[in-house]
């Protein structure tokens, strides 16, 4: 009987970590595409590459420390820590990125 009970709990267990089929439709698609957008930024990219699919978030941000959103979806943001390339403000799009966070969801703040 305990060998029967075992068996069963184990199925049970099995069954339920058993991953369900991705949908494949409308707003899933556009997330996986955002995604997949920001996960081809990677540290040693610059600025300048950022720009294309980010922008700066409003609120308080440093050359090297700034909070971006996605284009077309501000409540999607990673914050992004930055190497200063040089001094003056023309070398701005050259700043490589140090590290990116993970994306995640926050309503956009206002300037």
């Amino acid at each position: 009987m305990k060998t029967v009970c075992s068996v069963l709990v184990l199925l049970a267990m099995f069954t339920m970590h058993v991953p369900q089929a991705y949908s494949t439709g409308g707003q899933c698609n556009e997330i996986r595409d955002a995604l997949e957008r920001i996960s081809a930024l990677k540290p040693g990219s610059t600025r300048g590459e950022a720009a294309r699919t980010l922008t700066p978030d409003g609120g308080i941000s440093t050359r090297t420390a700034q909070t971006m959103t996605l284009r077309g979806c501000p409540y999607i943001k990673v914050d992004i820590q930055f190497s200063v390339s040089g001094p003056n403000p023309d070398s701005l799009l050259s700043d490589r990125i140090v590290s990116i966070s993970k994306p995640y969801l926050e309503v956009p703040h206002p300037d």
